[in-house]
């Protein structure tokens, strides 16, 4: 399983999203990733996917084992 994040944008725009890889059955962590990038929309409330989903992407993609479930906050 996966759980998948991202930051609140610094004052340049720019936000980290994570990705951490859990072993359920061990309650281990099997492999964590982070993906820097810029968001370049503004906010616009009820619409946070359009600025935030290249960084929730792009860091499960970084994972060398993949996922059978990915959890996503939001």
């Amino acid at each position: 399983m996966a759980g998948v994040d991202i930051s609140l944008p610094d004052a340049n725009g720019k936000a980290v999203g994570t990705a951490v890889l859990l072993e359920l059955s061990e309650l281990q962590v099997v492999e964590a990733k982070v993906y820097k990038g810029k968001q370049n929309l503004p906010y616009v409330p009820g619409l946070p996917s359009f600025r935030e989903t290249p960084l929730v992407l792009g860091a499960p993609e970084l994972l060398e084992v993949t996922p059978n479930v990915v959890l996503v906050d939001g």
